[in-house]
């Protein structure tokens, strides 16, 4: 009648749900132009209906019609202007009816308080959860939406490395062309201008010894810690780089080998590498 499950009410201090619920009861008026007659007439129905609502345990719709029928018949009817003209009889069974309700109310009034707190304990516990669930809910969402922009900023470089441009690998080594070397000429100029046989003396004759002709050991003061010096032609590096890409970029080791031969056979001072 008065309160329902869920209601704005228990959200309410329980002291003050009830506080609420008798000033709601004690709202009685007694028109004057209303035989009092009627009024005790209707009052013996009001505590019929009450003791039915309490027998089915509507304790607020029982606490209500028992709260108004004491103020009706203990404050308000009395001011009626034919309040004199009650028969006796009707006056002394009201009497009798509001002995017997009083105990009753109060014990509602108890009954009503308890069930109040126990209500708003749950509502408040019901609200805890709830902001508990959002709360988490909040989070979820957080973490969701920063992984999917981490997802996404992934998926972004993965296509960027996909889309990227793939140098192209030359195969033909026929193709390849290599500066042309000073050392060759310098070899081939050497090996020209050895002395011939006709050029040396007769072996009759005291020969002239020329030391600078004199040949240098292999592990001359010219050579650094016994090794001979490589020369190779300029691109030479960069073209192994350029044929071992397709390995590197799958992560395999690529060797090469160089051959070669001495500048000079007689004096055995370094080594050309002609590719």
């Amino acid at each position: 009648m008065f309160s329902r499950r869920g209601s704005p009410m228990e959200v309410l201090d329980p002291q003050e749900r009830l506080r609420i619920l008798t000033n709601y009861s004690n709202a009685v008026e007694v028109d004057p132009n209303v035989p009092p007659k009627r009024y005790y007439r209707s009052g013996v129905e009001m505590v019929r209906m009450a003791n039915t609502y309490l027998n089915e345990g509507s304790l607020e719709n029982a606490y209500v019609l028992y709260m108004k029928f004491m103020t009706l018949f203990i404050e308000k009817i009395r001011k009626h202007p034919d309040f004199a003209s009650v028969p006796s009889g009707l006056k002394a069974a009201n009497t009798n009816q509001l002995r017997e309700i009083l105990p009753k109310t109060e014990k509602l009034k108890t009954q009503l308080l308890e069930q109040y707190k126990h209500e708003y304990n749950a509502f408040v516990e019901e609200k805890k959860k709830r902001e508990k669930l959002q709360e988490y809910n909040r989070k979820k969402r957080a973490e969701d939406d920063k992984m999917k922009d981490f997802r996404h900023e992934i998926d972004s470089n993965v296509d960027s490395w996909l889309d990227a441009p793939i140098i192209p690998i030359t195969t033909n080594l026929e193709s390849i062309k290599y500066p042309d070397d000073d050392t060759t000429a310098s070899v081939s100029n050497r090996e020209r201008s050895s002395p011939t046989v006709d050029s040396y003396p007769n072996i009759h004759s005291a020969p002239s010894i020329d030391r600078s002709n004199k040949p240098s050991s292999i592990l001359s003061s010219t050579l650094k810690a016994g090794l001979r010096t490589v020369k190779i032609p300029g691109k030479v590096m960069t073209t192994f780089l350029l044929l071992a890409q397709r390995n590197t970029m799958n992560n395999i080791e690529t060797c090469g080998i160089l051959a070669g031969s001495l500048v000079s056979p007689m004096r055995q001072q370094g080594i050309f590498v002609n590719v």
